[in-house]
């Protein structure tokens, strides 16, 4: 179980700051616009290319379009036809599916949802709550590489 710090702005800005429960720092993303850099302090790697759904299996094991992901925060709709999505009476969604990748959301109550994200490889269960209207400074979204890390490129 980690804990993940989001901060996002519409439509395509992001940082992801990820601790275990005990605190400890495991990982750093920034989404800005079509390009993501990730950070991974114990093994000292800094990634940086563009977004992708394999960007984001650096950090979780899940083929998972940044794009996407901020679909699922903003309880946005998917407007590719390659998405199936069932929604409920309150025309919010109950689940969509894509090939092997299934989100459902399993609840929302005020200011917060429960989100699964079932692929082969994983199972992401997101619990989002504490959403802010105010937005981070623009260079918040940008991860400077740390000194003595290994650059790598995403594709």
């Amino acid at each position: 179980m980690v804990n993940v710090d989001i901060n996002a702005i519409r439509p395509d800005k992001a940082r992801l700051d990820v601790e275990t429960s005990l605190g400890m720092h495991v990982a750093s993303m920034t989404l800005n616009e079509d390009k993501v850099e990730i950070i991974l302090p114990e093994q000292k790697r800094f990634y940086s290319g563009k977004a992708s759904p394999s960007s984001m299996k650096k950090m979780i094991p899940v083929a998972l379009d940044p794009s996407w992901l901020m679909k699922i925060l903003f309880d946005e709709k998917f407007e590719s036809k390659d998405w199936q999505c069932v929604e409920n009476k309150s025309s919010y969604y109950d689940w969509c599916k894509r090939e092997d990748l299934k989100i459902t959301w399993l609840q929302r109550k005020r200011q917060m949802r429960v989100v699964a994200i079932e692929a082969p490889t994983a199972k992401v269960q997101l619990q989002l709550k504490g959403f802010k209207p105010e937005a981070k400074d623009e260079s918040f979204y940008k991860l400077p590489k740390p000194p003595g890390f290994r650059t790598y490129k995403l594709r």
